[in-house]
């Protein structure tokens, strides 16, 4: 079997793992359960099925994702999936961006779809990302603030899209029209650790003696990193798609030794130490700057969009964790999760749906360690926010007869319909075990304002447990505040 044969063969390979691993990662977001709901299986409120938490495993393999979870909440399990994907990369290369990447096999199959005169991608942008990957990595693993991710991340960026964003889909499509794999190379923050791994590494992909410079490779390379005339192919760019490889008709390229691997001189030490740091002189900036970002604005402001998910821990750390990958918002249960906004952060609106009381589902998936881990008894007690009752709007206090839909679906008790001084049956609220679920705001029938709201809270704490507040020998309870972040 002929060299280039044998790397047909290979990339057929890689081709068939990347098919599989996108999707499965775009099943992950939400449509693995519309799938089999149509196959007659239907999981509404249970525990999330073995199906989709392994699909929604494989989403959170992604480097990024993986090195924020790891920083956000010492994950051991993140930091163990982040130290194979790096180690494989010396070894192989680039191999994750063009097998696990969802964004970057995104644009191979724009490319292969495209109908138009495939131009040679140009190094013109590539030295944007030393600069930029070092300030998005050191803003968010040394300042822990995750404000370049949300709009560089590749995952990310994907997740926006399979929720349905037009917009960055517009954006990556005219992108690789225009140079192809030109997001990877100079946008990319997961690309530019990559290729300062992989351009380092001692073995890679390289020229032969026999090259003819036909020029063939030149035409199919997505990231213009073979020059045949010079006989140099640059590793730091190269992400192991292997059609150079496969389309050479006399073998010239093959793996071994890296030709550009050795020891950095005096000049480039001192170059690549002064962009480190940079990088963690920027983070520590961030980290001082972080606690002054989210803007507390009055709270008939924040009311709508300052509720969030179970294991946020506080308003502040959500809002610098979270990068709006869309994984929790499209595998909610309760459809009640919504997108962050620009620079907000995923958020609870009661108007579309409540937070189901026996789900735990967005604690599971979230891939970047935004949500903290909680089982589903502790996420049955976490405060979210808290309830107020407007009895001027009210129909039990208005019209004066029981409406009781908001104490029918509390799954607490908080809610529980008493009658006034005037022997009329309303809504009371036990603050201490009200865990702003929406569940009462939800199916309140009055319009267009609910007489039952709920309200942000800054830190999520515990509720009182309802076994201890009904039972009537127990002393009154107090809420915990000891879990906060």
């Amino acid at each position: 079997m002929g060299r280039s044969r044998v790397w047909r063969v290979l990339r057929g390979v890689r081709v068939a793992l990347a098919v599989i691993a996108f999707a499965a990662t775009t099943l992950a977001f939400g449509y693995a359960a519309d799938l089999m709901g149509l196959l007659g299986q239907w999981w509404m409120g249970a525990p999330l099925p073995e199906e989709t938490r392994f699909l929604a495993g494989i989403a959170k393999g992604n480097l990024g994702p993986t090195l924020m979870a790891a920083a956000a909440r010492t994950s051991w399990a993140a930091l163990v999936a982040a130290a194979a994907i790096l180690a494989l990369t010396a070894l192989l290369g680039r191999a994750y961006c063009a097998i696990v990447c969802p964004l970057g096999i995104l644009q191979d199959l724009v490319g292969a779809l495209a109908f138009w005169r495939k131009n040679a991608p140009r190094p013109r942008l590539f030295a944007l990302r030393k600069g930029l990957g070092v300030a998005v990595w050191g803003v968010a693993l040394v300042g822990g603030w995750t404000v370049g991710l949300r709009f560089l991340d590749p995952f990310t960026v994907y997740g926006a899209i399979a929720a349905g964003g037009w917009l960055p889909l517009l954006l990556i499509v005219a992108l690789t029209v225009w140079r192809r794999r030109v997001f990877c190379n100079s946008l990319c923050p997961v690309g530019a650790l990559l290729a300062c791994e992989s351009a380092m590494a001692p073995l890679g992909l390289r020229f032969t003696d026999a090259c003819v410079k036909c020029g063939k490779c030149v035409q199919v390379c997505p990231v213009g990193c073979l020059d045949p005339k010079t006989a140099t192919l640059d590793n730091g760019r190269c992400v192991r798609c292997l059609d150079c490889a496969a389309v050479c008709p006399v073998g010239a390229i093959t793996y071994g030794r890296n030709k550009g691997f050795r020891l950095p001189g005096r000049r480039e030490a001192l170059r690549a130490g002064a962009l480190v740091a940079g990088g963690v002189a920027l983070g520590g900036a961030a980290r001082v700057a972080k606690p002054l970002y989210p803007a507390y604005g009055p709270r008939a402001a924040i009311a709508k969009e300052g509720i969030y998910p179970p294991g946020a821990g506080s308003r502040q750390r959500f809002l610098t964790k979270c990068t709006d990958c869309r994984l929790c918002v499209t595998q909610c249960v309760g459809k009640v999760l919504q997108p962050a906004g620009t620079f907000g952060a995923v958020h609870l609106d009661f108007d579309a749906g409540m937070c189901e009381f026996y789900c735990n589902r967005c604690v599971e998936v979230c891939p970047t360690g935004a949500l903290l881990p909680l089982d589903l008894a502790a996420k049955q007690r976490t405060r979210l926010g808290i309830a107020a009752i407007d009895l001027g709007i009210c129909v039990a206090g208005v019209e004066g007869y029981e409406c009781g839909a908001c104490a029918e679906h509390c799954p607490t008790g908080a809610l529980r319909m008493k009658e006034d001084a005037e022997g009329i049956r309303v809504p009371t609220l036990d603050a201490r075990l009200c865990i702003g679920c929406g569940s009462c705001e939800h199916p309140c029938p009055t319009r267009p304002i609910k007489a039952v709201r709920v309200w942000p809270v800054d830190v999520q704490t515990l509720a009182a447990d309802p076994a201890d507040v009904f039972r009537p020998t127990a002393p009154t309870p107090t809420v915990s505040d000891d879990w906060l972040i």
